[in-house]
């Protein structure tokens, strides 16, 4: 799939100098960014949701698409701490007996 989009021309030089930096060319370095990028923003999502409770630690993981030790890993860098009771266990196990 192709999807195209607009830079400023100061998005552009610096995106010209990261693949010169890098020895990429420019579509794969837009598709490395983009993946990275998609994946801070994955991580933000599950951080908030877990923050505001809205998703146990295996919900807020699978939403980040990191397994739970990384999630759990990553979460003083994020602020977050853990909040894991008895009602957060069973969750995680009827979700694990019933898949995704």
């Amino acid at each position: 799939m192709t999807i195209s989009t607009r830079l400023e021309p100061d998005e552009v030089a610096v995106l010209e100098s990261l693949a010169q930096l890098t020895g990429l060319d420019r579509s794969t370095l837009v598709k490395q960014i983009l993946r990275r990028g998609m994946a801070d923003l994955r991580f933000e999502a599950a951080s908030d949701a877990y923050r505001k409770e809205r998703a146990t630690l295996s919900r807020a993981a699978q939403i980040a698409g990191v397994d739970i030790w990384e999630f759990v890993a990553r979460m003083a860098d994020h602020g977050l701490e853990l909040h894991y009771g008895a009602e957060d266990f069973e969750a995680d196990l009827a979700r694990l007996a019933n898949g995704p």
